[in-house]
């Protein structure tokens, strides 16, 4: 079994728009997965948040890493096709296919005559 992580590294944002300070627009995020063999898998990326009004603004020093993440699940959630995976599917998935490589090699690299 694999354990997913998704964790935020940081958060880029606006000094001041629309009348608030410190907005927060952008969050860098990571993916991890580990399986129980100790294979790791790894994603990263940015993604940019939705726009604040004053009545969900979170002052800078209130926001959680929680938070941002229920941000991140909401804004990878958004755009969805019928019948296509979210983008968080498709992170989790491409973590997960790392994993399996890792697990049982389709392919390698080497130099033979190094060995």
């Amino acid at each position: 079994m694999t354990t997913i992580t998704w964790t935020v590294s940081s958060l880029d944002y606006e000094v001041s728009k629309d009348g608030l300070d410190n907005v927060a627009t952008v969050a860098h995020w990571r993916c991890t997965g580990v399986d129980a063999d100790g294979n790791v898998g790894l994603a990263y990326g940015t993604k940019g948040l939705p726009d604040a009004s004053s009545d969900s603004f979170i002052p800078w020093d209130n926001i959680t890493e929680d938070t941002v993440l229920s941000w991140l699940v909401a804004e990878m959630a958004t755009n969805k096709m019928d019948d296509t995976p979210s983008e968080q599917e498709s992170v989790e998935a491409s973590v997960q296919a790392q994993i399996d490589e890792k697990a049982n090699p389709t392919h390698g690299t080497g130099a033979p005559w190094a060995a």
